[in-house]
């Protein structure tokens, strides 16, 4: 697998795919308008590898929903790719962690969707 990266530029709360990575210089070009960010302004996401229900794509810090409309943040923890649950889902189930399957679905991302990890009352 080629590692693919997207990027959350902050200043412009918009999300771009990334082209190169430059460590030296810590900065990245994206596709998009050939822009070059800081790592300082930036939150990098990659890609794990693996893909939702509906062939998209899943990178980490994205938010995903199981069949049962519980909600979980993609994360790395350790040495394993699992999904976090939001302290409370609807109807009070309060799911810990997740492994990823196929029955997940992404929703959104903790950038463009801050909204969907709040806790439901």
């Amino acid at each position: 697998m080629i590692p693919k990266f997207r990027v959350w530029y902050h200043k412009h709360e918009a999300m771009y795919r990334v082209v190169n990575i430059y460590l030296e210089l810590e900065c990245i070009t994206v596709l998009e308008d050939e822009y070059v960010f800081d790592f300082e302004d930036i939150a990098l996401m990659q890609y794990t590898g693996l893909k939702d229900r509906n062939g998209s794509d899943v990178y980490f810090n994205d938010i995903v929903e199981d069949e049962y409309g519980h909600r979980y943040e993609v994360v790395f923890e350790g040495d394993c790719l699992r999904c976090n649950g939001v302290r409370k889902i609807r109807g009070g189930h309060k799911p810990k962690n997740r492994w990823f399957g196929r029955g997940l679905k992404i929703i959104g991302n903790i950038y463009e969707n801050p909204e969907l990890l709040e806790v439901a009352e």
